[in-house]
């Protein structure tokens, strides 16, 4: 059976058990999760019946969206201009006491008209959040291979930057090594960048958000927070590494202050462990070196169809990791005015602990000559 419909399946057959007849989505991840079709402008509509669902699709996606389905129990219907107007069609001739809605990829504008059908109807309709996206925590094997496709991508373009001397880097500013590394992911044969990548030199690699400047690299700090996209899934890495630093640098210290956090936490990481115990033994780390008020955010997330997914990993994250759940571990140490290091890996938790699905390089870096 298609991976497609497997899920479908496993997912119309616990969520149709509860007191309601359609569940309605319409976050684009979610329904290319269930479906395979991908409709990068969010406007499509799957209607999931215990008997038959339906998918909405706006006329420019429609041969798409017919290629790329091969579930039988799903009736493809295209629309021109207005999807809830077609919804209304379809619930009309169907015999539903109560709908649920994923409140994902749902405007307010949305919900308005779709709710006034349902009044109209005297249908109960139901909020629900988070549904889709619970099944989407344990990775399947399709996942892993377009992960880990995507973290070898990743990868790559940290590798051939190493490769470079100083010199290339002086020639660049933040910007243009932003589109250098953007245009490695497409000679490698990625799909395209995962968001809009991090780029820091020197002081302003001490914001841990930061969006790259037009201004000259100089010697000292590279930050650089990235991924590759392969077939909708995400990889998320950040490697710091010195351009002719000088060697009594404070930075080196912080660098391996930072370093060995992140090998704690990963050899911790495990199923079984909650989040916020993972962000505590790292941050516990940091704290004991003196730098605990300079690692402020969470120490992870998940990664899939979406860059920022769960589980979370931060002080506050009851999530319990399990084995197939895809995440980051990213400590960090900031110095406003002068610099920060973080540094970031994609990892998958297995039976007994995690694997990195990203693998370059994580020595501390001084590129001279």
């Amino acid at each position: 059976m298609d991976i497609f419909q497997k899920r479908f399946n496993k997912f119309k057959n616990s969520i149709l058990k509860k007191d309601y007849s359609l569940f309605i989505i319409q976050k684009k991840e979610n329904i290319f999760y269930l479906t395979g079709f991908w409709g990068e402008d969010g406007a499509s509509m799957l209607i999931l019946g215990e008997n038959k669902s339906y998918l909405l699709v706006h006329f420019i996606y429609h041969k798409v969206a017919k290629q790329e389905i091969d579930n039988p129990d799903i009736e493809l219907i295209e629309y021109q201009t207005d999807r809830i107007k077609s919804f209304s069609k379809i619930i009309k001739n169907l015999d539903v006491k109560n709908i649920a809605l994923e409140d994902t990829g749902l405007s307010y504008q949305d919900y308005v008209k779709i709710k006034e059908v349902m009044d109209h109807k005297e249908i109960g309709l139901n909020i629900k959040s988070g549904l889709v996206e619970k099944q989407r925590l344990i990775k399947d094997e399709f996942e892993l291979e377009n992960l880990e496709q995507a973290c070898r991508f990743s990868d790559m373009v940290y590798d051939s930057l190493l490769e470079l001397r100083p010199g290339f880097f002086y020639n660049l500013t933040e910007t243009l090594l932003y589109l250098e590394m953007e245009k490695r992911i497409y000679e490698y044969g990625g799909h395209r960048k995962s968001f809009d990548f991090i780029v820091a030199n020197n002081q302003a690699s001490a914001l841990p958000h930061y969006n790259a400047q037009n201004k000259l690299i100089k010697p000292g700090i590279i930050l650089l927070d990235y991924g590759v996209e392969y077939n909708h899934y995400h990889a998320d890495i950040t490697r710091t590494f010195f351009v002719d630093m000088k060697k009594e640098n404070k930075f080196k210290k912080i660098y391996d202050i930072v370093l060995q956090a992140q090998s704690l936490a990963i050899k911790n990481c495990r199923p079984g462990i909650k989040g916020s115990q993972l962000d505590k033994i790292a941050r516990d780390f940091i704290s004991s070196a003196g730098y605990g008020p300079n690692f402020g955010h969470g120490l992870g997330h998940g990664v899939g169809l979406e860059i920022h997914e769960g589980p979370m990993v931060g002080r506050n994250s009851n999530d319990i990791l399990k084995e197939g759940m895809v995440l980051t571990i990213e400590p960090g140490i900031y110095l406003e005015g002068l610099g920060g290091v973080r540094i970031e890996d994609t990892v998958l938790i297995e039976k007994n602990g995690c694997r990195l699905l990203t693998n370059c390089s994580k020595a501390y870096k001084n590129l001279t000559g």
